[in-house]
């Protein structure tokens, strides 16, 4: 019998040609792997409007596509940037919104072909709103659970980014700061700022015994997480009849709820960088995000979303050197005239009229472009009188000095923004914080990062440093006034050690440290009652190292009987 002769050559190509079939065939059946990050399943929407898909896709041979299915049919396709695909694939798709109730599919497709097991949530769509409608339909909303990322994806560090400079001196700025030197999406520079996204968080256990006068109460919430590196948040009705306080903590929100003594989490999943409560109305609450702003009239069960009223992609076309994102780091609601609303942003201030359906970017007499308003305040009495404090990095670039790339500015406006000029300070730093004197319409207060306290007593004409010593150059991040004795203040303290709170009983000229109970010594936000008996604080315990720089590792409200 014969045998057939093959030559080593052809028996290695023969190898090789099996080889290759064997691996095709395993890269068709590993699947790739996909997830919906937002919206979470059960959100609704109303006709007309973008449902925003969020998804990441994964495989070790590489994502080469991903396609968006509603309800059986393709509604669009999205191919990876290289054409070979990455292991990894983020990708925002969008569908406007048809009315009923609907299936949403995400499918991902490897380079050998395979496609993944697809992801699937269900939206309500209702009908749209007629302008003038009475009563209409239920607002759109967002349902509280969110699935969970795989547990082998990387997660974002909750480590801050290098400080900003708290005082003018020769530093040059940092490359990886959030400056117009620097390119950055809108995720990217909200997260710098303002921690990591969203997780459920639980609620705080009745907390027993809080009626001690003099000594700090750790509220909670338990679950809260790390903070962000700057804003957290507080905001406190100022109807005493009708007390509500909500606490944004490492950007998941709250409630207090007063009467059962916890938190109630609230389901707004995104990015919360700062909070407002209607003066009149405190269940009508404002929360900042990114480019837009959400709102709430039945005390958080229940948000609208609002995008701030320019496409941010034209202000960057406009100007290469700024992100493409308009952050909000502060909210004020006029307390005469509840409708109008005022959002600070990375590029800067916004103005409502109308409950904040609708925002008009302000710009007579006040820059946009690099101006981040960390403070907007509306005058009690006179809405028409309006301040916001800015930190102008306009001219920012790497290697500028931070007296150049950090500048702060005060602005006034008295025709309820439509013109703006700017006030000289003499001497200041950025101002976080603006609050204006219970018992004097002319006067008002500044809380500025790395000199601490200023006061006017004529509308902002003149200016002086309050506090003697170390006190005229404290990081002060927040200041409130005792409604019923305006020579009683107090501030909270960040990056400098040791930070905290602090008590002047005589307008400012001296300082008392009120710490023992605190869990930690950075102090974001207070609030205060309107009766000026009980003070909040957001606190977070943080490490610095050389190696590690500053490190976050827990955030609270915390609670404190004055009297």
């Amino acid at each position: 019998m014969l045998r057939p002769k093959f030559s080593p050559l052809a028996l290695l190509l023969v190898l090789s040609l099996i080889a290759l079939a064997c691996d095709l065939l395993a890269a068709t059946a590993r699947k790739p792997t996909v997830i919906i990050i937002s919206p979470p399943s059960g959100s609704q929407f109303r006709e007309g409007e973008d449902v925003v898909l969020q998804s990441t896709s994964t495989d070790s041979t590489g994502i080469v596509r991903v396609e968006l299915v509603v309800d059986g049919a393709t509604a669009r396709t999205d191919s990876a940037p290289s054409p070979q695909g990455q292991r990894s694939f983020a990708l925002i798709q969008k569908w406007k919104a048809i009315q009923g109730d609907h299936t949403i599919t995400v499918r991902a497709y490897n380079a050998a072909g395979a496609v993944s097991d697809p992801a699937a949530i269900s939206v309500s769509v209702s009908p749209a709103v007629v302008a003038g409608t009475a009563n209409p339909t239920k607002p759109p909303t967002l349902a509280a659970s969110t699935p969970p990322l795989p547990t082998d994806q990387p997660k974002k560090s909750l480590e801050p980014s290098p400080a900003r400079p708290t005082a003018p001196t020769s530093q040059t700025s940092s490359p990886t700061q959030p400056i117009p030197g620097r390119k950055m999406n809108c995720e990217e520079t909200a997260s710098l700022f303002l921690g990591d996204r969203p997780t459920p968080g639980k609620v705080a256990a009745p907390q027993p015994d809080l009626g001690t006068v003099g000594r700090w109460v750790d509220l909670g919430p338990t679950g809260a997480g790390p903070a962000g590196q700057f804003h957290q948040a507080l905001a406190y009705s100022p109807l005493t009849e009708k007390p509500a306080l909500y606490a944004a903590l490492g950007r998941n929100l709250y409630r207090w709820d007063e009467a059962a003594q916890r938190w109630d989490y609230l389901p707004l999943q995104t990015i919360v960088g700062t909070i407002a409560v209607d003066p009149t109305r405190p269940e009508i609450v404002y929360a900042g995000s990114v480019d837009r702003v959400y709102k709430s009239v039945d005390g958080g069960k229940a948000w609208i979303e609002s995008r701030l009223g320019q496409d941010p992609a034209a202000v960057a076309a406009a100007d290469k050197r700024v992100s493409s994102c308009w952050t909000v780091v502060s909210l004020a609601v006029s307390r005469t005239n509840p409708n109008t609303v005022y959002a600070g942003t990375f590029n800067g201030l916004f103005k409502s009229m109308d409950g904040g359906k609708n925002w008009v970017l302000l710009t007579e007499g006040i820059q946009t472009i690099g101006f981040i308003v960390w403070s907007v305040a509306v005058h009690p009495l006179d809405d028409r009188i309006v301040y916001a404090g800015v930190e102008d990095q306009s001219q920012a670039r790497p290697g500028t000095p931070a007296s150049q790339s950090h500048v702060p500015r005060l602005f006034r406006s008295t025709d309820a923004g439509t013109t703006w000029i700017e006030l000289e300070v003499k001497g200041f730093w950025i101002p976080l914080d603006i609050q204006f004197d219970p018992q004097n319409d002319q006067g008002i207060y500044l809380a500025t990062e790395g000199r601490g306290i200023w006061k006017s007593t004529d509308g902002g004409t003149r200016w002086m440093n309050l506090g003697m010593g170390a006190a005229k150059d404290w990081a002060v991040s927040a200041l409130v006034i005792d409604p019923t004795n305006p020579r009683v203040l107090y501030l909270g303290r960040v990056w400098d050690d040791p930070g905290g709170i602090y008590r002047t009983d005589d307008g400012g000229k001296t300082w008392t440290e009120m710490n023992e109970g605190l869990r930690g010594r950075w102090v974001d936000a207070l609030a205060i009652s309107p009766d000026g008996r009980v003070l909040y604080a957001t606190v977070s315990e943080v490490r610095s190292t050389p190696s590690e720089g500053w490190k976050f590792l827990s955030s609270g409200v915390f609670r404190r009987l004055l009297r």
